[in-house]
């Protein structure tokens, strides 16, 4: 039995590390080699990548094919994956990638008909941007073509441990096409307002519901009216389904959320103009962003390109940044157009149908027709130095966010040109409008009291180290849930953000609303200041029980931190932190958070640049992890403390700049021609 047990255990141990040099092999396989010299057939000469100490590629090359082929390659070294998840929720194949979950996506994105309008773009592009999709297309496929999925990232490994055994296939012009046209999924927010809209309405009067939508009138909305078409209770769950479609889409592709996006210019006395700007999205692991600098070795009217900035891996170019005369970046979200109608399915008239409805009713996306593909655009824009010729690049350019652009010669400007939005402040709004409401108020107990104390000496700033900040969160989170879940469907309670601040801005004004009296007590009557006082009690017990009893190890970073996760993964092997973070959705920080969930990070800054078009070499970026998108290079997550503390990294852009900077360099060619 001995020798028995022995042998066992010598067994089991061989299995154990054969095991882990099996994981060990998996998981460094997709790391790439970001040094060297690599020859490649489809250069038509030399080019330089240069990586700095957090793997930010420079790419030189003499022509523009090889800079966008170069581009191709290294967004393939490092984001393969998620390059893969965005071409196949553009092309209506999400659950290709994902499985059955994926089914509702690709529903919607099939029924808006997006892969037929990305073939019609394609057809209608313009040469320069048909040359550098293909190049573009060229560099990835140099890259990945004739590798396993193993080898071209982790994720592909661990879905084949379940028994998925998918492999990509080749990249195509129309795959960056079809990503491209994603951009414009802003316009559709709507939807998810109207949706909820519409079941909101089969509980209560459609004045009540116009009370938690102040200012939105739509008379052609399928919202307010046409109630009789979704009394069935069949009706719940597809739109449910269309809901959580609407919403996945930008989760899985990094797409930009209107909250936190914005840009502002401002001119030091000292100095020429500065782009402060921020692009906000739903957290990931890896982030969304890719740095990269685009550099003709001679910049000539074939070749006019020297630019840097944010890109997107699965499309040639950089979408916000600076070239060599001029910034730009994406301003304020433009308001959405885009509404759900109830027609008569011969009335349809080729608009996209969601779902259909009784009577021979179907629900449909009444949106504007005008389409433009945005790949021109981008490129457009990496090229414009003038204030004519952004105008002309955003009018190449579909997507729900105006332009933000400055120049050397002192052109500073925002297309449209609408009213400049002020500059989110460090205060809190949210608090601003609600503790004048809190702090007069008597509380029956000393405990209590000591939370609703908090406030009293609190700068109303999100940071850590103050417990005012959690505490008037969770007050807030208590408020909305006791004035609003107790007559609203779980999936429409209010997560805090701008529109429920108005919401309960009018109902402070309106102490004796029935909004305030609590259905779950029929009979008590309570009013605004009952509300009130039973959020601050129940903020107090909340922090007790996550916290501490003493209000002084109450801290909000620590309420508010998220774990990065990949959106389309579970494991923990994609997981990091959690990750600390300060702000709110109110404050300049803008790391939203769902009230309806709890306290963590949902949405935040994924990047942070300052631009200086007069010194290039003095702007500044970080974005939310890092490069890589492999989850054990040392660039997955190396920009995640800074950007968590609200720091920037050097962003070197000369050629000088760029070569001290340098720790890597990799060199690909063309094959000596025989």
């Amino acid at each position: 039995m001995r020798r028995a047990l022995i042998a066992f255990a010598a067994v089991l141990a061989v299995l154990v590390v054969g095991v882990g040099i099996s994981v060990i092999a998996a998981v460094l396989k997709p790391i790439p080699d970001t040094s060297g010299d690599v020859s490649l057939v489809g250069l038509d000469g030399k080019v330089t990548i240069q990586r700095n100490r957090y793997g930010i590629p420079d790419i030189t090359a003499n022509t523009a094919e090889d800079l966008f082929f170069a581009e191709g390659y290294v967004h393939a070294q490092d984001r393969y994956h998620e390059m893969d998840v965005r071409r196949h929720v553009a092309h209506g194949s999400f659950a290709a990638v994902i499985g059955r979950r994926g089914r509702d996506v690709d529903h919607l994105v099939q029924a808006l008909g997006l892969p037929t309008r990305a073939r019609r773009d394609q057809r209608g592009l313009a040469a320069p941007a048909r040359l550098a999709l293909d190049a573009y297309a060229r560099g990835v496929n140099a890259y990945a073509v004739g590798k396993p999925g193993s080898s071209l990232s982790f994720e592909y490994s661990a879905k084949s441990l379940v028994g998925r055994d998918y492999r990509p296939n080749p990249w195509t012009p129309l795959d960056s096409v079809a990503w491209a046209d994603l951009l414009d999924w802003g316009f559709a927010a709507p939807m998810v307002d109207d949706i909820d809209r519409i079941l909101i309405g089969r509980h209560m009067p459609s004045s009540r519901v116009d009370d938690l939508y102040p200012g939105s009138t739509n008379p052609q909305s399928a919202a307010p009216k046409s109630a009789a078409d979704f009394q069935d209770p069949s009706v719940v769950a597809p739109l449910l389904r269309l809901r959580a479609a609407v919403t996945t889409v930008p989760r899985v592709t990094g797409l930009p959320n209107a909250a936190g996006t914005g840009a502002w210019v401002r001119t030091p006395r000292n100095g020429g103009p500065v782009i402060t700007a921020s692009v906000a999205s739903s957290v990931s692991l890896p982030g969304p962003w890719y740095q990269v600098g685009l550099h003709c070795r001679r910049v000539t009217p074939a070749c006019p390109y020297d630019v840097s900035g944010l890109s997107l891996s699965g499309l040639p170019g950089v979408v916000v940044g600076h070239n060599r005369v001029a910034a730009w970046a994406w301003g304020a979200a433009l308001t959405p157009t885009a509404r759900l109608v109830v027609v008569d399915r011969k009335k349809a008239e080729g608009r996209p149908i969601l779902t259909a409805l009784r009577r021979r009713h179907v629900l449909v996306l009444d949106a504007d027709r005008e389409r433009r593909p945005n790949v021109s655009g981008i490129l457009a824009l990496d090229r414009a130095g003038t204030s004519s010729q952004f105008q002309d690049a955003s009018e190449l350019l579909h997507v729900p966010y105006g332009l933000v652009y400055a120049n050397l010669r002192g052109d500073r400007g925002r297309i449209p040109d609408d009213p400049v939005p002020a500059m989110p402040t460090e205060r809190n709004a949210v608090a601003d409008l609600l503790v004048p409401s809190l702090l007069p108020l008597t509380l029956d107990s000393r405990f209590a009291t000591e939370g609703q104390a908090t406030l009293r000496s609190w700068n109303r700033r999100m940071t850590g180290d103050s417990p005012g900040a959690a505490y008037f969160a969770a007050a807030w989170r208590n408020v909305l849930a006791l004035t609003f879940h107790d007559e609203l469907p779980r999936a429409q309670w209010p997560d805090g953000g701008p529109r429920w601040r108005v919401v309960i801005r009018q109902l402070l004004a309106r102490p004796t609303s029935t909004w305030w009296d609590n259905l779950a007590t029929p009979a008590v009557v309570e009013h605004r200041d009952d509300i009130l006082r039973e959020a601050m009690v129940a903020a107090r017990d909340e922090l007790t029980r996550l916290r501490s009893r003493d209000v002084d190890g109450w801290d909000w970073t620590s309420l508010h931190a998220v774990p990065l996760r990949n959106p389309t993964l579970d494991g923990w092997l994609f997981e990091r932190g959690p990750v600390r973070v300060a702000g709110s959705g109110a404050t300049a920080e803008a790391t939203s958070w769902d009230a309806a969930q709890g306290f963590g990070t949902t949405v935040a800054p994924a990047a942070r640049l300052i631009m200086r078009p007069s010194r290039p070499d003095a702007s500044r970026w970080v974005v939310l992890t890092g490069v890589s998108g492999h989850a054990f290079s040392r660039h997955y997550t190396d920009q995640v403390d800074s950007w968590a503390a609200q720091r920037t990294l050097p962003w070197a852009f000369s050629r000088r700049a760029v070569d001290r900077a340098t720790t890597e360099v990799l060199t690909l060619t063309s094959p000596v021609k025989e």
